[in-house]
């Protein structure tokens, strides 16, 4: 499913982008294929379940399994991108046995395996937590050749998040790109 939001913002997830509060839980997407096409211009975010969220939401009780997930700017299993929100809670959620990466040599952008990008226009949202998340198998990679600072890492691809109780193992991630930061 891709949903564009702007000229420049293509979002592929099972929700596009979403406004105002919501929850979801108690799922599993499992071998699901977000494929970057190459082609598009602009930002092209992937996400298992939500492109771009605004406003308040929590994610509970999700599973993203066996899954193939790319964009070329803000990619992950869960949430690819925050556009405007003051909360951002992840409850028991589990990304396994999947490939999270950007596929863009000229651009590239921020990978992680709940949240690709967390941060309204530069500002980092302060309420915002991931509990009791297991991030275990991802193949995460930043291709991207821009000249500034990318990010990836196992729950989350930049920014200030609130982390408790999560386990991170065995995973694997490439930097290629210039400037990458993993975490």
């Amino acid at each position: 499913i891709t949903k564009k939001i702007d000229k420049d913002i293509h979002q592929a997830a099972f929700i596009g982008a979403i406004a105002g509060n919501a929850t979801f839980k108690n799922f599993t997407i499992d071998h699901v294929q977000i494929l970057y096409p190459g082609v598009e211009a602009g930002n092209f975010y992937g996400a298992a379940v939500v492109g771009t969220v605004y406003g308040n939401h929590t994610f509970e009780n999700i599973k993203v399994t066996n899954s193939k997930i790319q964009g070329n700017n803000k990619v992950a299993g869960l949430i690819a991108h925050d556009g405007s929100s003051t909360s951002i809670t992840i409850k028991n959620c589990h990304v396994s046995n999947s490939t999270i990466e950007t596929k863009n040599s000229e651009d590239g952008g921020n990978v992680g395996g709940m949240v690709g990008y967390l941060a309204t226009n530069g500002t980092v949202i302060s309420n915002s937590s991931v509990k009791n998340c297991t991030i275990n198998a991802i193949n995460s990679s930043d291709e991207g050749k821009r000249a500034n600072s990318q990010f990836i890492g196992a729950i989350h691809g930049g920014r200030t998040l609130t982390i408790v109780n999560c386990v991170v193992e065995n995973n694997n991630y490439t930097e290629t790109g210039l400037e990458t930061y993993v975490s």
